[in-house]
């Protein structure tokens, strides 16, 4: 971010982002169809119907070629008609023009191709698509690095970012051809019985993502291009990065959680899926927490080491987007277990209101605060939220509220003072740290949490588990290197 904001200058890198927020909008025309093709490529996959697999992916495919050209035709739309309705400066209409129809021609490429994706998902080859993931990530960062000494512009950017996605999609299409000799994929074999199946499960999913895509960093973009401009997406852009690291760990800890919850509940084991959630969560809360106390209290040497003194503005906004998480870590694995056991209807309403009411706080305040009344309208639903969330989930598994505040809060949250004194004690003593200084006491800080979390917070059983992880993780690395 600090390379491509000298490279570009911040009104032109707040166009580009615009204009990925306009692109991400655009994956709501998914519908949901991607998660039901995962749940049902499985299902036929473990049966071995090979003729009905053939008929969900070719009808998901006319699909996606479907989603691919309407979204290509909004794009083009947004570029003649939609430009004008921002508040974009002149000198950037052009670029923001070019940007809206180089989307446009990837979307209607990318859309069909992402349906192997979904196949492999469903065939249960994570290692496939997490190998093509790094391998997309490299590549961009290379483009990216190119892209800077060059001196190529935001447009190049796009392009190569496009063509690298494409390409890894186009991996994930050669190996779910290998992986599937038997199965046929044409438009042929597409049906509108199957297409309502594929609804019938997906249009759930589909609310709530389109309720939680009010509440994403997107629509922060979108009120912020509207009411201030582009060069204010940049300075937002800062404080978001921050929050969607945290997001990104929370996020890997209740990744694996969906499966379990769904059997455990298909076998009747309610005590153990009452001790997955007091269990995740803690483990969630232990990642995630003092993360966000050492960024709270690190956000302003972070951010003028990282992108320079014009972003101190940020701070304040960087660790108000910061704050909720420390409520929020208790909702990951939660969230992850009421998928599982399919009380979608709660998590629906539950998105529906965050993102009503996000986006009409962040309406509000941004004409009052500016920047800071779009963060704060973000945070502030979480905060109202939480306690209607907790007891929906404390009461939906059965358990009581005094097992989560004695296994969970009294465990895990007054061991944050640590991180948040030593860190605060560096900030006070050395408020002008480097980089490399401010990631060492950041380090300090979180290994020092997670250091006294083990001894503490930990049962002998658990810390038992622990060490016979990192051994089977020690002799998985031993046997690839050999």
């Amino acid at each position: 971010m600090p390379f491509l904001l000298r490279a570009f200058g911040l009104e032109s890198y707040g166009v580009f982002l615009l204009a990925g927020s306009f692109s991400g909008y655009l994956g709501l025309l998914d519908l949901g169809v991607g998660t039901s093709l995962v749940k049902y490529v499985a299902e036929q996959s473990a049966e071995r119907d090979d003729a009905a697999m053939s008929r969900t992916i070719s009808t998901a495919y006319v699909f996606y070629l479907c989603v691919g050209a309407l979204a290509a035709l909004t794009l083009v739309s947004l570029a003649y008609w939609g430009v004008d309705l921002l508040s974009i400066p002149a000198a950037s209409i052009h670029l923001a023009r070019t940007l809206f129809f180089v989307g446009a021609v990837a979307a209607l490429v990318s859309w069909p191709a992402s349906v192997a994706t979904y196949v492999l998902a469903g065939l249960q080859q994570y290692e496939t698509t997490a190998r093509v993931r790094v391998g997309i990530v490299i590549a961009a960062a290379v483009g990216t690095t190119a892209t800077i000494m060059g001196g190529w512009g935001p447009v190049a950017l796009l392009i190569i970012s496009s063509a690298i996605g494409l390409l890894g999609s186009a991996v994930c299409v050669l190996v779910s051809l290998r992986a599937l000799p038997n199965v046929t994929v044409s438009l042929g074999m597409a049906s509108w019985s199957t297409f309502r199946r594929i609804l019938r499960f997906s249009r759930l999913v589909f609310f709530i993502q389109m309720f939680g895509m009010l509440f994403a960093t997107q629509t922060d973009r979108l009120v912020l291009g509207a009411f201030i401009g582009p060069a204010a997406i940049a300075l937002y852009e800062a404080a978001g990065k921050l929050q969607t690291l945290i997001q990104q760990l929370a996020v890997l800890v209740g990744s694996a959680v969906v499966p379990t919850a769904s059997d455990l509940r298909a076998r009747g084991k309610e005590d153990t899926l009452r001790e997955l959630f007091l269990r995740g969560t803690k483990y969630a809360v232990i990642a995630v927490c003092p993360v966000a106390v050492t960024l709270i209290v690190l956000a302003r040497p972070l951010l003028v080491a990282w992108l320079g003194p014009d972003f101190t503005s940020v701070t304040l906004g960087a660790q108000i987007f910061l704050s909720f998480w420390l409520l929020n870590a208790n909702t990951t694995v939660a969230g992850s277990i009421l998928v599982g056991i399919e009380r979608l209807r709660f998590v629906l309403w539950y998105t529906i209101a965050l993102g009503a009411t996000n986006a009409l706080l962040s309406i509000f305040l941004v004409q009052r605060i500016g920047l800071l009344g779009v963060i704060v309208g973000t945070v502030v639903p979480y905060y109202l939220g939480f306690p209607v969330y907790l007891w929906f989930v404390l009461r939906t598994l059965g358990v009581p509220a005094r097992l989560w505040w004695s296994r969970v809060f009294w465990t895990c949250y007054p061991l944050l003072a640590v991180p948040a004194l030593i860190s605060g004690l560096c900030v006070w003593s050395r408020p002008n740290m480097g980089l490399y200084e401010t990631a060492a006491v950041a380090a300090a800080s979180v290994g020092s949490y997670w250091f006294l979390a083990f001894r503490l917070a930990l049962t002998r059983g658990e810390r038992a588990d622990a060490h016979s992880l990192l051994r089977r993780f020690t002799a998985r690395t031993d046997l690839l290197q050999a």
